[in-house]
């Protein structure tokens, strides 16, 4: 069953990027001394973006990702035809870098959970919106919001429920087993001479954990971790 996304209408997009460049990007003393938790405003554009987009913070959206794989380049003059395999990159992201080259394009969907947006502003590089989410991983993502980024943005608003639910299916769902934790202790004595001895010593605990590094990471001067067989 295929899925209708929403993509923006150019007009808007115009509109949008013109206002936030016609705000200045120089810091405001004036916003510097009511600054909060939760409005960290620095200039007239971070006051655009944060009055343009807070409605937005906490909704559950999926995007149709564009993920470059790879690059094909080809001069038909010189007979050069080559094809270089790359990280995969999101468009989206502020790492993204065109080349004069062929793209090819994997189709990724995610769902995220938007928590931000903030304006970037650069002397020398581009200047950008840039909007913070999290996916079903909880990884920390990043999306460029630019006039060409919002071309090509298809995306649909869906509820916490199903953001959940898919969340869900990709969980650590495995049970905790037991582990024989070797590890070795330190404790301080005093002697005849009232004088501090370190004494070290060995011993064997067992630990629930799902696996041997988090059962490794559950204790402290670990020597050796063994799963319990029965």
């Amino acid at each position: 069953m295929s899925t209708r996304y929403t993509m923006f209408k150019h007009k808007d997009i115009e509109r949008l990027m013109d206002t936030f460049f016609k705000h200045t990007r120089y810091v405001n003393d004036k916003y510097e001394r009511i600054k909060s938790k939760d409005n960290s405003c620095s200039s007239d554009r971070d006051r655009f973006v944060y009055h343009m987009f807070r409605k937005l913070i906490d909704k559950y959206i999926v995007i149709l990702d564009r993920v470059v794989i790879a690059w094909h380049e080809k001069d038909e003059q010189q007979c050069i035809s080559r094809i270089w395999i790359c990280e995969p990159t999101s468009i989206f992201s502020s790492k993204f870098e065109s080349y004069p080259a062929e793209p090819s394009y994997r189709y990724e969907k995610k769902f995220l959970h938007i928590r931000g947006f903030s304006a970037v502003n650069s002397l020398y590089g581009p200047e950008y919106i840039e909007m913070h989410c999290y996916d079903i991983f909880g990884n920390n993502l990043k999306l460029k919001i630019d006039h060409n980024n919002l071309l090509k943005l298809q995306f649909k608003e869906i509820t916490k429920m199903e953001f959940d639910m898919v969340a869900n299916v990709f969980a650590d769902d495995r049970d905790k087993i037991p582990y024989e934790v070797k590890r070795f202790t330190k404790t301080e004595t005093l002697n005849n001479r009232k004088k501090p001895k370190t004494v070290i010593a060995e011993e064997t605990i067992t630990v629930m954990a799902k696996d041997e590094v988090e059962a490794r990471n559950s204790l402290t001067n670990v020597l050796s971790v063994i799963r319990v067989e029965n």
